[in-house]
């Protein structure tokens, strides 16, 4: 029998499938989205087999965006509380898109996202700063490429590295 990859999760949090039937469970930028996040990851829990992989990517620090609904951010500690209190085991959390990387992935948001009037002096800098980041787009993202390159995905115990753009979870249901 065929199986779905994508299922609709009820307003309840529940997923119409048996228990344990999954070895991997795949939630890309799902979680700030769920109203109650322990239901969620019970669920998750609850679908894979044992010894089964929930691999889940989350936003750490990221605008606001309302696809559909946009509820909450994690930190590495505590999405590792949460995973655990789920029941999951041998948890990596990695921090995606670090340091200077991130300054410039928030910069770049910022003026992108950000209106502003040339009629004022603040207006003028932001349009300034807009016109040339968007000009030397290209280039900042090679620079940052060649000399950041260990700020792309690093595992969350390693220090300084304490502003990031998202998360990514590797969990495991115990035998």
């Amino acid at each position: 029998k065929q199986r779905a990859l994508d299922y609709v999760i009820a307003d309840s949090g529940i997923v119409p499938e048996q228990s344990k039937v999954f070895d991997i469970v795949l939630s890309t930028q799902v979680l700030g989205h769920v109203e109650d996040p322990n239901v969620y990851l019970s669920e998750c829990f609850r679908l894979l087999r044992p010894a089964g992989k929930l691999l889940l990517s989350t936003h750490g620090l990221y605008e606001d965006n309302d696809c559909p609904r946009d509820f909450r951010r994690w930190t590495a500690d505590g999405l590792r509380c949460d995973l655990e209190r789920s029941g999951f085991k041998n948890i990596s959390i990695y921090k995606l898109t670090t340091g200077p990387r991130a300054v410039i992935f928030f910069l770049e948001r910022y003026v992108y996202t950000m209106a502003a009037s040339r009629k004022t002096l603040p207006g003028l800098v932001h349009w300034s700063s807009s016109t040339l980041f968007r000009h030397f787009r290209r280039p900042i993202h090679i620079l940052m490429d060649r000399h950041y390159t260990g700020h792309r995905f690093v595992p969350s115990e390693v220090p300084h590295h304490n502003i990031y753009v998202a998360l990514f979870a590797c969990a495991h249901r115990p035998l």
